[in-house]
């Protein structure tokens, strides 16, 4: 563990040498997205630059998770049928799954994955619960709030067993483990790789902060529900199965949490259905990977 803890967390991410560059056409795609008068086929010509993610996004969209009722064949049609910016959300996620998924950081990727879109379509949910407009972008920040162990672990091989062997022994949580070995956690770096790739401060916040609750005076809604779903992504991670996640005594605590005013028995079902959810989105962006 020698070299984290000779670096600062910018240090970390520049320094890693098998992360993690989105291609230019995510940041293209960000910048003509901004401008007001944009054209639909000024963002169709950016994203067909990239053959390879245009076909990815067309089985994307193709796919049982959009159950769309005709085939679309083209990427000006898929815009025109879920939106540029839904669109845009599914080339950044496409773009940081492949990205990746093509690092090995001593961990089972898939469960990594699997666990990173059930607490996307949580905080997405939980999101579109309290009526907030911009929810994909919560998705986005759900789908990153671990995205930081791929920088510590790709650096540190054997970090994730020594950490693995903590938390047997104290019973600590990972991002309290890395806090005492390295000075940091999963958490400031994941949020130092989303300001390297420009994104919102509002996401790097949630990344940067998402096992802290502030008290109740300080709080948003934001932090609110990055903290639920990163807790109940937690805790499937632990117990692997949805069952087990049926304690209503957890529940009830985390639902007591927010301002949403959810019933212990609406989060239930919300858990549940993002659970089915997760699974249709698994398999429309990691079952070919």
């Amino acid at each position: 563990m020698g070299i984290a803890q000779k670096c600062s967390v910018s240090d970390l991410v520049n320094e890693t040498n098998v992360i993690i560059s989105l291609p230019e056409i995510c940041f293209k795609l960000r910048r003509v997205l901004v401008e007001p008068l944009h054209t639909r086929k000024e963002v169709a010509s950016i994203i067909q630059l990239d053959t390879a993610l245009s076909a990815r996004l067309l089985r994307i969209v193709n796919s049982a998770y959009f159950g769309l009722p005709v085939r679309i064949n083209n990427i000006s049609h898929a815009l025109g049928i879920i939106g540029e910016h839904e669109l845009n959300n599914l080339v950044f996620v496409t773009a940081i799954v492949k990205s990746l998924s093509s690092t090995s950081a001593g961990f089972d990727i898939k469960q990594f994955w699997r666990n990173s879109i059930f607490i996307a379509i949580i905080a997405r949910n939980l999101a579109k619960r309290a009526g907030l407009a911009n929810k994909e972008e919560y998705f986005l920040a759900g789908l990153l709030l671990n995205v930081g162990k791929f920088v510590l672990y790709a650096k540190e091989p054997e970090l994730r067993a020594t950490i693995e062997d903590e938390i047997k022994t104290t019973g600590a949580l990972d991002f309290e483990v890395e806090r005492k070995l390295l000075g940091f956690d999963h958490c400031e770096v994941g949020a130092e790789l989303a300001t390297n790739w420009n994104f919102p401060e509002a996401l790097i916040e949630s990344i940067a902060g998402h096992h802290q609750l502030p008290d109740p005076a300080a709080r948003n809604m934001t932090q609110e529900i990055m903290y639920c779903a990163s807790c109940l992504g937690d805790f499937l991670h632990k117990y692997r199965t949805i069952e087990n996640i049926g304690d209503v005594t957890f529940i009830s605590d985390i639902s007591h949490t927010l301002s949403l005013q959810i019933s212990t028995e609406e989060l239930l079902q919300l858990i549940q259905y993002s659970h089915e959810e997760h699974l249709l989105v698994y398999e429309m962006f990691c079952g070919n990977s």
